[in-house]
């Protein structure tokens, strides 16, 4: 198995179950890049680094495709909402179109293509598209796509990233973690990236008012300037 990482798990398993653990290196070493997380101070500060990210990479990466982990369907619906907005409301983002936005959160599973209008000079959103979790999964890794998930789309999803003429994306993929997540379900998140030894890269982009909301008093005054 490659969920039983931790020592603290291996030493449940060996005192609770009896269990004797032996570690194999992989057959393929990892080629991802884990980046140290960031924690925002609030939402907009939140919801800014994100779009940097994500336009960063479309501009230098030849449109890497990314996925945004969020925690639920409520935090799901919300970033996908606003990164289909944050697109769509700035006419400078032509540069990097067309892109497709998608989202897949076990309720709402839809693609949004972007695509620049001449005639009224504004980016404009095609009659979004009804998809599978097949479709969901091959379209994420197709460069110029972004998808807005849940950890529904975390362990056991196997990404292939793509540029448009088929052939393996030299960047890879992006995994963008936007919750504060427990070290196994981390690991399974970020494990959607640079799989069987193939490049990527992960960052998570905490936000300290969903923490906040979460653990309430057990923070303190926590600085964050």
């Amino acid at each position: 198995t490659g969920t039983i990482g931790s020592e603290a798990e291996r030493l449940e398993q060996k005192t609770v179950y009896g269990f004797k653990m032996t570690k194999i290196s992989p057959h393929r070493m990892s080629h991802r890049q884990d980046n140290s997380a960031v924690l925002t101070q609030d939402t907009e500060a939140h919801n800014m680094l994100i779009m940097d990210t994500l336009k960063e990479k479309i501009r230098k990466n030849k449109k890497m495709p990314s996925v945004l982990v969020c925690k639920d369907m409520e935090s799901s619906q919300g970033k996908f909402e606003m990164i289909l907005d944050s697109f769509k409301q700035d006419s400078k983002n032509k540069k990097m179109l067309p892109l497709r936005i998608q989202i897949f959160n076990g309720k709402r599973a839809e693609i949004h293509y972007l695509q620049w209008d001449s005639e009224s000079k504004e980016i404009i959103s095609m009659p979004p598209k009804i998809i599978s979790a097949k479709e969901a999964k091959d379209n994420a890794g197709e460069s110029g796509t972004i998808t807005v998930t849940t950890p529904i789309m975390g362990r056991g999803t196997d990404f292939k990233p793509k540029l448009e003429n088929g052939k393996d994306h030299p960047s890879g993929l992006l995994v963008l973690n936007l919750h504060l997540a427990q070290d196994r379900d981390h690991r399974q998140i970020i494990g959607r990236s640079g799989r069987n030894g193939a490049v990527g890269e992960t960052l998570s982009l905490i936000n300290y008012e969903d923490i906040k909301k979460e653990l309430g008093e057990e923070l303190g005054n926590m600085d964050l300037t």
